[in-house]
């Protein structure tokens, strides 16, 4: 019995940040914390997707469009449903030092038709 709680209870850790990451929007610059400096964003223009599919689901994306800037950094996709929740995720991967796009396969691979938005998330470099 107290072997069945402790699943129960990482399962629900797990789902809550998962749900915790899904709700994260885009970077801006800004404040972080408390007295903290300004955070500056490496690409402000935005991002382009190119899905690939197969038997229905995404099997990867190209992301594309990433300022030199980001060049180093490591990037995190989050694929989207209509109400928001995250439903595939990728990452991290290294940005080429000159930008450019890179290529990621979401687990789990989600049905193409519920994918209704994709966050990106870069750090660093």
């Amino acid at each position: 019995m107290r072997r069945l709680a402790l699943i129960l209870a990482a399962v629900g850790l797990s789902s809550a940040s998962f749900a915790f990451a899904s709700s994260l929007g885009p970077v801006a610059s800004g404040s972080v914390g408390n007295s903290a400096g300004s955070v500056n964003p490496c690409d402000v223009d935005g991002f382009t997707f190119t899905y690939t599919t197969f038997a229905g689901n995404v099997a990867s994306v190209v992301v594309g469009g990433i300022n030199a800037a980001c060049g180093g950094g490591s990037l995190v996709l989050t694929l989207t449903d209509s109400s928001g929740a995250s439903i595939g995720a990728a990452g991290p991967v290294a940005v080429p030092g000159g930008g450019g796009s890179v290529t990621v396969s979401p687990s789990p691979s989600p049905y193409a038709g519920n994918v209704a938005g994709a966050q990106v998330v870069i750090t660093g470099p």
